[in-house]
């Protein structure tokens, strides 16, 4: 009685791939199936390898979104952005966000002052506070708008102008 051996780099109808090995995360699996993520070469024994933007998270990728963009969280080069985090479920697409809290304004952040406050200008949600400018990037970005006619920060009025001897004074 004869029978394939897995991992003698001979490749057979019945196995999905033979690299020579039984090793798993390899794109060859120990039982002789292409593991998901991975393209092999079909010539025994196989040459298996990922593809980055295939939407399929495998080998030394750290993220897969399915593209080869920039600037969205996951690289071109399937590496993860500076101020983002990325999740991945099973073998499948990577879902990347903003980190709300880091000193990066990246994606649909309109600030990022370091921290997780509110009422310090930049919201606990990464989005600038109402009554406040916030210029730059980290902590101390954000400061009140004297005049605009919204109390917030260290305001102790705020008329909607900056005339003096008003009973609100600028500054």
């Amino acid at each position: 009685v004869c029978s394939e051996v897995c991992g003698d780099g001979v490749g057979t109808q019945s196995e999905g791939c033979d690299d020579g090995n039984v090793d798993a995360n390899d794109g060859c699996s120990g039982t002789c199936n292409v593991e998901c993520g991975y393209t092999c070469s079909g010539h025994a024994p196989d040459l298996c390898g990922t593809t980055c933007g295939d939407g399929v998270l495998s080998g030394e990728e750290e993220c897969d979104d399915g593209n080869t963009g920039d600037g969205e969280g996951c690289s071109g080069a399937c590496t993860v952005e500076d101020g983002y985090t990325c999740t991945t479920r099973g073998c499948g697409l990577s879902a990347c966000s903003e980190v709300c809290g880091d000193s990066k304004v990246v994606g649909n952040e309109t600030c990022d002052d370091g921290n997780m406050d509110v009422d310090d200008g930049c919201s606990g949600t990464c989005s600038v506070e109402s009554g406040y400018i916030c210029i730059g990037r980290g902590a101390g970005s954000c400061s009140t708008t004297c005049g605009d006619g919204v109390l917030a920060g260290d305001e102790d009025c705020d008329d909607s102008n900056l005339l003096n001897l008003d009973g609100c004074d600028e500054g």
